[in-house]
């Protein structure tokens, strides 16, 4: 009767351990992917802040034909700073609650008055002389520009990036979830003729590996990340980046636990 209670805790307690294991994993998962800290990090590690600059660059000039302000002017009017800086202190924002209308009106002002300034500089390098009409269309141009800045920096581009970010964060604790539930019910088979508590162990890292690199070889047989559509090329590297970083260290660590319990199984075949 002992033998059976004892086997039977052990099996409990086995599958407990395993299940704290996942829980522990969804939770990292979503504190994490939604941390400020490290949402910059991937920005930058995917480049979002350049290609972003790049974007912009590519939208001003489009404005050249019609304004009469060369393509060279929209290639240094922007600071590349100014961008990551910007976006930054929105997202931010949104992911702490604050209020983004007044993020937003203060990334206008600090876009705003140094832009005219330079069109106003340029101008006056082109010959012109600086009349009111002439300010009144600058001013226009300078209006324009600022909508696209802002629609960049701080409008509904960057809440389509968090949302995606919160809709990727979700999916993975879904797929996790699908591949522990596999994992708990391959350790309760295992278990069952498991006849030491080495081989429970060795049970547990080989079902907590794979509820590691299940749902990540997953993700990459059915190629999801080149499949995200997403509007822009920043957006689409930013998302990319973002699957990148939480995957392949999570596929490393399942290898790892997979490799443990086989060279635990393989020492303990050869007493």
């Amino acid at each position: 009767m002992k033998k059976v209670v004892s086997k039977l805790f052990m099996h409990i307690f086995s599958l407990l351990c395993s299940a704290s294991f996942v829980a522990f994993l969804l939770a990292t998962i979503l504190r994490v992917t939604l941390d400020s800290s490290f949402l910059s990090f991937t920005a930058k590690l995917s480049g979002y802040y350049e290609l972003t600059h790049t974007e912009l660059v590519n939208e001003f000039k489009k404005l050249s034909p019609s304004s009469g302000v060369s393509e060279e002017f929209f290639e240094t009017a922007i600071d590349k700073n100014a961008v990551y800086e910007h976006t930054e202190l929105f997202y931010k924002a949104c992911l702490d609650g604050r209020d983004t209308a007044l993020i937003k009106e203060d990334i206008s002002k600090q876009f705003r008055d140094p832009f005219f300034q330079k069109l106003c500089e340029y101008a006056k390098s082109e010959g012109y002389t600086i009349t009111s009409s002439l300010e009144d269309e600058l001013s226009h141009l300078t209006d324009i520009c600022q909508q696209k800045y802002l629609e960049k920096t701080s409008g509904e581009i960057i809440e389509t990036l968090l949302v995606t970010v919160s809709s990727v964060s979700r999916s993975l604790s879904g797929i996790l979830i699908i591949a522990a539930v596999f994992a708990l019910l391959f350790s309760a088979f295992c278990f069952y003729f498991a006849k030491r508590l080495s081989q429970r162990l060795e049970i547990l890292l080989l079902a907590e590996g794979l509820t590691l690199i299940l749902p990540t070889a997953l993700v990459y047989i059915f190629r999801i990340p080149s499949r995200l559509g997403i509007g822009t090329l920043a957006l689409h590297s930013y998302a990319v980046t973002f699957l990148n970083c939480i995957l392949l260290p999570a596929l490393a660590l399942g290898i790892i636990s997979v490799l443990i319990s086989v060279i635990l199984f393989l020492k303990s075949t050869r007493k």
